[in-house]
């Protein structure tokens, strides 16, 4: 009987062991060593002042006015790459990063062209994304961002880094790869 319990405590302990480590291998996020965000930046600073959001809740497909912060990444997404992933909901797009392995935690020092996702207090924080944006540039503790239907416009705006309700950031490419898969049709 001893045998069989040994066997049986060995057998779990590797698999668990397998497991952790499998799990930690897909959901790991990809090196930054290479990444450059600069044209994603670039394309989200020209659309400052954009009032209404109807350009790219209209690109996206819907007729008439929504939350369009998700429609405004994905349009300046779409402006920088070959067939991006397509969202008009930020919890959408964040399981996109999560399930690719490109979304990395509120702790990692930010940089210009990464896609920041927010989970505002007011709605209970509850590990969903309800805004998203995209980093313009990070200087002394500040991240300093551009995002779309914040105030209904394109907006500047500053938060600390390490800010509570920044639910994490996400990277589309690292030094020249891309994956190109999981566009999401519109729902009114």
């Amino acid at each position: 009987m001893n045998k069989v319990k040994r066997f049986i405590v060995l057998f779990l302990i590797v698999f668990l062991l397998s497991s952790s480590l499998s799990f930690f291998l897909v959901t790991r996020p990809r090196s930054l060593k290479n990444f450059d965000g600069s044209l994603l930046k670039q394309t989200a600073v020209s659309e400052l002042g954009n009032d209404g959001g109807e350009k790219y809740w209209k690109w996206y497909g819907f007729d008439k006015p929504t939350d369009w912060c998700a429609c405004f990444v994905s349009w300046c997404l779409d402006k920088c790459y070959d067939e991006p992933p397509k969202f008009a909901s930020c919890s959408q797009f964040l399981r996109w990063f999560k399930e690719n392995r490109r979304l990395y935690s509120p702790n990692t020092d930010p940089m210009p062209g990464m896609i920041i996702f927010f989970d505002w207090a007011d709605n209970g924080q509850d590990g969903v994304s309800d805004h998203v944006g995209i980093v313009a540039s990070v200087e002394n503790g500040t991240v300093h961002t551009i995002e779309g239907n914040s105030g209904d416009a394109c907006r500047e705006r500053s938060y600390s880094v390490g800010y509570y309700e920044i639910l994490g950031y996400g990277v589309l490419q690292v030094g020249g790869e891309t994956d190109n898969s999981n566009n999401e049709t519109p729902t009114q």
